[in-house]
């Protein structure tokens, strides 16, 4: 007598199992897509080609503004300096740009938001700097404000360690204190000589937390073996030699 075999239910993949992994299979070419289309974190000649367009544009307005200018040996090396930083900056700025542009996520590098921080700064500065009194009674609080806004962004950044979003708060703060003083002397009509022992006291804090916290905070995560690519470091070293250089930097250059 033969006997006709059921088929197991269990051997056949069901619908839901079906659409569960037609999903599953959009997801992962949908990220295949987008991991294929975002900015690699590793330099390469772009970064370098982007770069020197930066330094370029940035030697060409110093250039505009101080055609007759005699800035010697040492204001030439100074000029060199803020331009490789701007050049930096810059590039920072713009490959953030086109992440969001892409719908890409936002970098998870620290290094690379210090690159983007400083290069919204110094934009605003170069800007500032044709006929700022024109514009703002005080553009000094204009470019510390913006400066506040732009640290806010990694601070608010939810894949970023927690030590390092503490870190862009604490700097949040650094940066707020000379506004603060300005509102308290408007406020409770401080003598100028208060405010510009704030002001000094506010400054010499910021010339020695800013660079300081981020290198101490580097150390420790090398310390613990956690690793970032060539622009973290980058955008670390550009951050630490522009706050040690801009006492040397204030007021002579854009």
């Amino acid at each position: 007598m033969e006997t006709t075999s059921r088929p197991d239910p269990d051997s056949e993949p069901s619908v839901v199992q079906i659409e569960a992994s037609s999903v599953t299979s959009a997801r992962v070419a949908r990220l295949g897509r987008r991991a294929r289309s975002a900015p690699s974190q590793r330099l390469g000649i772009g970064f370098l080609l982007l770069w020197m367009t930066f330094v370029s544009v940035y030697f060409g307005v110093v250039r505009m503004r101080q055609a007759d200018a005699d800035v010697g040996l040492l204001g030439l090396a100074l000029l060199s300096t803020q331009a490789a930083i701007a050049g930096s900056s810059w590039s920072g700025l713009w490959m953030l740009a086109l992440r969001w542009l892409r719908g890409i996520p936002l970098p998870e590098a620290p290094g690379h938001w210090f690159l983007v921080v400083l290069g919204v700064r110094l934009a605003v500065e170069m800007l500032l700097g044709f006929k700022p009194g024109e514009a703002f009674t005080s553009p000094g609080a204009v470019v510390s404000a913006v400066t506040c806004c732009a640290l806010v962004l990694p601070t608010l950044e939810r894949k970023l360690p927690a030590l390092w979003k503490a870190l862009f708060g604490v700097l949040v703060l650094v940066y707020a204190t000379p506004l603060l003083g300005i509102c308290l002397s408007v406020w409770f009509g401080w003598a100028p000589d208060n405010l510009s022992l704030v002001m000094s006291m506010a400054a010499w804090t910021r010339l020695a937390l800013s660079p300081g916290l981020p290198l101490i905070v580097s150390l420790y995560v090398a310390s613990r073996g956690e690793r970032y690519r060539g622009l973290h470091w980058i955008g670390l070293a550009t951050w630490l030699v522009w706050n040690l250089l801009q006492p040397a930097l204030l007021d002579r250059f854009v």
